[in-house]
């Protein structure tokens, strides 16, 4: 067995304590050994791998390929949530930080990620929203992940999600294949470091659930998810959001480049 595959397994390891044994859906995890060698979970693996090359300081070969990715800072400065001494924005820009200084680090033998934030922090919502879906379209992204944080009247509501593009048909509906695989892959990553949520990743609209749809991915080109770390209206969310947005953002970051290693 080679050090990145040791090294995945202790890290994997040191996760399922971290999340008591289970997946966000409440399965049983593996222990490491056993998620590593199973030829089934192999692109998962892959993803731990990466993490694994990462903290080893594994070189990076010199044709892997960049993906490039895109983080939104969900709101304008004070247009999204404020509440309980907190600022959406200030937060999403906090994260978005650490977020960027993980994926750029990550050297792995696949690929490497070059990312930049999209924030127009002076403008209006709308303009903002309109700014930002038009600089993500004419950037040549391979995805986005636009980053926010939730709030509501109920303080004991709780919890991450991620919410991918669903279109409606005169048939049915479609969803946007790698928005939701995008979206799954970091909510299953996230949402056990923030659990609460029944619904861990939401297609947007839904109309049976009075869901409406989001701009950001409906007029987005690329595959994009949106990403609500926590309730800023939670005293223990907003403790969480802060005191561990290292490991959330791991999390989000790990996500996305399982996403990439399952759909190249």
């Amino acid at each position: 067995m080679n050090n990145i595959d040791q090294k995945a397994i202790e890290l994997y390891d040191i996760y399922t304590v971290a999340v008591g044994g289970k997946a966000w859906d409440g399965a049983p995890l593996p222990c490491g050994k056993d998620f590593i060698s199973d030829p089934t979970k192999q692109k998962q693996a892959d993803g731990w791998r990466a993490v694994a090359a990462h903290v080893l300081g594994v070189a990076a070969p010199a044709e892997q390929r960049t993906y490039r990715i895109a983080i939104d800072i969900g709101h304008a400065n004070g247009t999204g949530t404020r509440t309980n001494n907190a600022d959406e924005h200030e937060e999403a820009v906090h994260n978005a930080a650490v977020l960027k200084s993980i994926l750029e680090s990550y050297q792995v033998d696949r690929f490497r990620f070059k990312v930049d934030i999209i924030d127009f922090p002076a403008e209006t919502n709308t303009r903002d929203l309109n700014k930002t879906i038009k600089a993500i379209n004419a950037g040549d992204y391979h995805a986005a992940v636009s980053l926010h944080c939730d709030s509501s009247s109920n303080v004991n509501a709780r919890g991450a999600h991620c919410c991918y593009h669903r279109t409606y048909l005169a048939d049915g509906y479609a969803d946007s294949p790698r928005g939701k695989a995008l979206a799954s892959a970091i909510a299953a990553r996230l949402c056990p470091i923030m659990p609460g949520r029944a619904s861990k990743v939401q297609a947007r609209p839904d109309r049976e659930r009075n869901l409406s749809g989001l701009a950001i991915l409906r007029e987005t080109k690329m595959p994009t998810a949106l990403v609500e770390v926590g309730f800023l209206s939670n005293n223990e969310d907003l403790k969480r959001i802060r005191a561990l947005r290292y490991e959330l953002m791991q999390a989000v970051a790990l996500g996305i480049a399982t996403y990439f290693y399952e759909n190249p």
